[in-house]
């Protein structure tokens, strides 16, 4: 890790006792090729000087000539160094740090092409990786788990451009922009974009929240569009909150699951997005549906273009309230989702992805025969006996929404609903469908749900089974036995 500074009035030297090197370039010059040098080696880069997202445009097109990974690259302005109330520059310096660390930056894809512009020095000097394009694509986490879910297609579904195939998806890397929407949809967190995963975005706001005595106003921002939101914070004045800017390469990398952390992490959120980029980005109306649903959480409602701060800040911290749970971690525990709701009281919430999620059934469908109960592996249901019903349980506070037990019904009895009921999760236990229990003809025994055991009836006799057969359905494991052997008796 490198962070390269130009200046040091800001007591950056003494990042060094972290093991980060630290580079002081004498001028923007030397400062730019430090920066290419370093990003040649792999390094992450953190550059912290004077107007450096005015730079940025211009020394990204240069590290793509080169074709050198972007994403281990972060700018840091030191104007941001205004907005941070108590906090020091060497906190927000080190939560970058941070957060550049425990991206996915390093496994960023590239693909290889001669369409973009290359200068004659690029190509001498590094002739191999000079035709490499780094691009924002997904990536898988664990390829055996997704492999493992057959049915689930939520994140093929969700692509606004039709760049996700087969199963585990692949990327197809020409149509993908990397707008992010398709991590929000995957059930078990397994997509991530290159520099913004949940742990990383996690990482980075508890690293500021423990130094501060304060909520943290969090404006995450497309990159080109930073420059721009400097200037309108320069010009609100002093503001009542840390501010602190998170550069995104679109604000769809900041999903539900992103908002929700923020939340229980006593942040505000406003997502910042110039409207050339929107003009552009199949991913907006996704975006902002996402920011509806969390209307009753410290999250802006609408994305916020340039000129509109003013009026968006003020709406969001005068009517809001954060709260702090920092034990509720998503990247750890996706049900924790439930607590942070809980923990700021929403009584009711809709989501658009799988964050968390209501079992719907369909009583006059469903027959009790235990198959989606089997298949939940977080035990979220159970078929339960009471008395004299069969009763299907559902848990809402176990359930990570996978979607199996939509997949496993065979009568197309259950539906899955991204909703937050906070009367039900008080609850703890919700009922979903109930039956008379079947009991054994000879003991008295459960044998199942009288639907399931009618059901079975019905498909053996229209497959033509002998009547004996029909009968021993009626029957618990020990008594077929018995009965077998009774029989066998009469016969010897």
């Amino acid at each position: 890790m490198t962070i390269i500074i130009e200046y040091d009035e800001y007591e950056l030297k003494s990042l060094e006792e972290y093991g980060i090197k630290i580079i002081h370039a004498e001028n923007r010059e030397k400062l730019e090729e430090y920066i290419i040098t370093e990003l040649k080696n792999e390094k992450y880069v953190v550059a912290v000087y004077n107007e450096a997202w005015q730079d940025y445009p211009r020394i990204l097109e240069k590290i793509k000539e080169y074709g050198i990974n972007h994403y281990r690259f972060l700018p840091i302005d030191t104007r941001e160094f205004l907005f941070l109330q108590d906090l020091t520059p060497k906190d927000l310096v080190l939560a970058k740090y941070y957060y550049l660390l425990t991206s996915m930056a390093s496994n960023a894809q590239f693909k290889l092409t001669t369409k973009k512009k290359v200068s004659r020095r690029a190509l001498l000097r590094s002739p191999i990786t000079s035709v490499r394009e780094y691009v924002g694509a997904p990536l898988l986490l664990n390829t055996d788990i997704c492999a493992s879910w057959k049915n689930c297609k939520l994140c093929i579904d969700s692509c606004p451009y039709d760049a996700l195939k087969g199963k585990p998806p692949l990327v197809d890397l020409d149509k993908c922009t990397g707008c992010g929407v398709c991590t929000a949809f995957c059930p078990f967190g397994l997509l991530y974009m290159p520099g913004a995963n949940i742990r990383s975005f996690e990482n980075f706001i508890k690293a500021l929240r423990n130094k501060s005595n304060k909520p943290i106003l969090l404006i995450a921002s497309c990159y080109y569009a930073v420059e721009q939101l400097i200037r309108e914070l320069e010009g609100l004045g002093g503001l009542d909150y840390p501010t602190v800017i998170l550069p995104v390469e679109c604000p769809g990398w900041i999903t539900e699951v992103h908002l929700l952390q923020a939340a229980a992490l006593d942040s505000y959120v406003l997502l910042y997005c110039d409207n050339e980029t929107l003009s552009k980005c199949g991913s907006t109306e996704y975006i902002e549906q996402w920011l509806t649903n969390l209307r009753d959480l410290p999250v802006n409602d609408k994305l916020v273009k340039p000129g509109e701060l003013a009026v968006h800040l003020e709406h969001l911290l005068k009517v809001k309230k954060t709260r702090f749970l920092p034990d509720y971690s998503l990247s750890k525990d996706k049900t924790n989702a439930y607590k942070i709701l809980a923990g700021y009281g929403i009584k009711k919430i809709g989501f658009s992805s799988p964050i968390v999620g209501r079992v719907v059934v369909d009583e006059t469908k469903c027959i009790l025969c235990e198959a989606c109960s089997n298949m939940c592996t977080f035990n979220a249901l159970k078929l339960q006996n009471k008395e004299d019903k069969v009763e299907l349980v559902f848990y809402p506070e176990k359930c990570t929404v996978c979607g199996m037990c939509e997949y496993s019904c065979p009568y197309t009895a259950i539906d899955i609903s991204y909703t937050f009921d906070l009367e039900e999760y008080h609850k703890g236990a919700i009922t979903l469908a109930t039956d008379k229990i079947a009991r054994c003809k000879r003991c008295g025994r459960p044998i199942g749900s009288y639907k399931h055991i009618k059901a079975i009836e019905e498909k053996l006799k229209k497959s033509g089974v002998d009547k004996k057969v029909l009968e021993s359905i009626w029957y618990c494991q020990e008594c077929k036995v018995l009965r077998l052997i009774e029989e066998k008796m009469k016969k010897s």
